[in-house]
């Protein structure tokens, strides 16, 4: 038989977690399908690529370009595609807008990392995508997204949740316990030290001053934590600005941005995610969860399928500082932070390894391409004067 040949659509490769969750479907899948990823935006650089897999870029300039959906219609037809895997609406845009004009349309796969849309902007774009999910099959990465959109009336082919997973031997928390205690000493820290961390690209929405806020009050009740800021962006000037306004200089250090985590993660005692839009099923969350961390969240997107309050970490109302710092407060303690962390790392194990991850995608893609005969034989999936409309505004 045959293997099935899987296209993937994203919109460029960067840092966050829905580019890091695409590359590592792809190359995991590649084992078994034949895989090309295909960026809109910008082009993959090698480095992040297998020798089993191909990529290509559409190169898209501007929102509208036609000459990009004909490079994408081209690219379609000469690989024979079986199914299209699209990451968030705006790939799945030029996606439609390619199938019109082929004779064989392959179905369409959207995978849908957005729960909250933040600007009237955003809610207005997705009016116009609104009609293109009805032609494609939906997966989403936690139940909490998949009801959020279900109560508001999102309409697809069919809808399958789907975890994110992770490779959970890279996060072996033994293999970087060295390193950890190394980088504390390269900060002037202590073994002693309470340290915690938030690994997160510098953003408004990820709100690094929460954390700070709530360690200011934890430090006026005489638990002075460490802050180990993991990564960079572009509200960071900001960031040091407000711990300089809160005093807290001595106890905040940033590593910038890192292309292994994994040491810095290792240094902290517990780690954060403060959030205040955007998360749908954090990567780095479990990453961290992996490597024995307790996770303090924001209550936002799937959160509450990470972690279970008081058993592998806490959740606070999001933006409630003084909630924040009670669940700091909590831990505190060294052997209820070590007892929490072991529970994280089991949760992982369990249910959110890269395996179990494969094996859901593996199977949906499967029975999406036995089922495509059949859709094109009752002219099932043809989007094309939606996704037209959509492009031409």
């Amino acid at each position: 038989m045959d293997r099935i040949r899987v296209v993937f659509v994203l919109n460029a490769l960067g840092i966050g977690g829905a580019e890091r969750h695409t590359l590592a479907l792809a190359k995991g899948l590649s084992e078994s399908f034949d895989v090309i990823v295909v960026a809109v935006k910008r082009a993959l650089p090698m480095y992040a690529m297998t020798t089993s897999m191909r990529s290509e870029c559409l190169e898209v300039k501007r929102r509208v370009d036609f000459a990009a959906v004909d490079r994408l219609r081209n690219l379609l037809r000469r690989e024979r595609a079986d199914v299209v895997v699209c990451i968030n609406p705006y790939p799945m845009l030029y996606v439609h807008a390619a199938l019109r004009g082929l004779r064989v349309k392959p179905p369409v796969v959207e995978v849908f990392h957005t729960t909250l849309l933040r600007t009237l902007k955003e809610r207005l774009q997705m009016l116009l995508y609104r009609p293109l999910f009805r032609h494609s099959d939906v997966v989403f990465l936690c139940e909490a997204q998949a009801l959020h959109w279900q109560r508001h009336g999102l309409r697809s082919r069919s809808t399958t949740t789907i975890y994110n997973g992770i490779d959970v031997e890279r996060f072996e928390p033994w293999r970087f316990e060295a390193e950890g205690r190394a980088l504390r000493r390269r900060l002037g820290w202590s073994d002693a030290d309470r340290v915690v961390g938030l690994c997160a690209i510098m953003r408004p929405e990820k709100a690094h001053g929460l954390i700070l806020q709530a360690v200011r009050l934890q430090a006026d009740l005489g638990r002075r934590w460490k802050v180990l800021l993991i990564g960079d962006g572009p509200q960071r000037a900001a960031i040091e600005a407000r711990a300089a306004e809160l005093g807290l200089g001595d106890q905040i250090a940033i590593t910038g941005m890192l292309s292994d985590v994994r040491p810095a993660v290792a240094a902290c005692d517990v780690m954060t995610l403060v959030s205040v839009a955007i998360e749908t099923f954090s990567i780095a969350a479990l990453e961290s969860m992996a490597m024995a961390k307790p996770m303090i969240m924001s209550d936002i997107g799937g959160a509450r399928e990470q972690v279970t309050d008081g058993e592998n970490g806490w959740l606070f109302p999001v933006g409630d500082v003084k909630a924040l710092a009670r669940a700091l407060e909590r831990c505190w303690d060294v052997a209820t932070t070590r007892a929490m962390g072991e529970a994280a790392r089991r949760r992982v194990l369990e249910t959110f390894s890269e395996e179990a991850m494969m094996a859901a995608y593996s199977a949906l893609l499967r029975r999406v391409a036995r089922g495509s005969d059949d859709r094109c034989a009752l002219g099932i999936g043809e989007p094309s004067h939606e996704a037209s409309q959509a492009l031409e505004r």
